[in-house]
Formats: C-alpha cells, sequence, structure tokens
C-alpha cells in the first residue's frame, strides 16, 4: 500500500498508526507535540497537513492507500508554527497557573483541569 507525501511515494502497512509516525519513517518531520506527550490527539493543531484536497491532523489520521498528503507548503508551515507558538505558550502558563499539575486524560479535564489556561489540550 502506497500514499504520496510532498510528491514522495511512501509504502506504508497496517501497522502504521497514523501520518505522524509514517512520515517520521519516510524522514518527513510533521511536528505533533500533543501526540508525542500523550494528550489528545489533534489538540495543539499543530500537525495540520493536507490530505487529498482537505485539510487534517496527521497525528489522528490513519494512512490510506492513495491517500496524496502535502506538508511543506508555505501556508501550511505558517500555521503550524502559529498552533506551536501557541501550544508552547499554553504550556508554559498551565505550569505557572497551576504548577503542571493536571490530571488530563483522553476523556477530558480532571477537576484540578484549570481550563481557563488550556490544561486539557
Amino acid at each position: 500500500m502506497k500514499v504520496i507525501i510532498d510528491n514522495k511515494e511512501i509504502e506504508f502497512t497496517n501497522d502504521d498508526q497514523n501520518i505522524v509516525e509514517l512520515a517520521a519513517r519516510a524522514k518527513i518531520l510533521i511536528p505533533a507535540p500533543c501526540y508525542r506527550e500523550d494528550k489528545n490527539k489533534g489538540c495543539c493543531e499543530a500537525c495540520l497537513v493536507e490530505i487529498n484536497g482537505k485539510p487534517a491532523f496527521a497525528c489522528s489520521t490513519k494512512p490510506e492507500e492513495g491517500m496524496k498528503i502535502i506538508v511543506n507548503r508555505p501556508d501550511l508551515n505558517q500555521l503550524r508554527l502559529a498552533k506551536m507558538k501557541h501550544y508552547e505558550s499554553a504550556q508554559f502558563n498551565l505550569s505557572a497557573t497551576c504548577g503542571g499539575d493536571c490530571s488530563c486524560s483522553e476523556d477530558g479535564c480532571s477537576e484540578k483541569s484549570c481550563s481557563d489556561s488550556g490544561c486539557c489540550c
């Protein structure tokens, strides 16, 4: 099975969980801090790519045969950079506000969520 990422044909198997992992194997970097930090997939929005002409989050999208994925394009690069800055700022504010002591899970925020600062990404 194959996808195309930035005009590069890449083979994948059913074991590939998402576009972030598949791209990394092909030496294509897609930032995905929330995914790498085991938070809610797609919450930081920094892994935004275009798949078959539509925006999608690479960390929560499983590769499918024939996908045409665009990662490296000026508008997408700018959006990802802005999302990374916002995510990093929110994480800093979280640590300052609640000492980084938030119990977030895939199901949502706990009582100690500091929701005003966006703890539960």
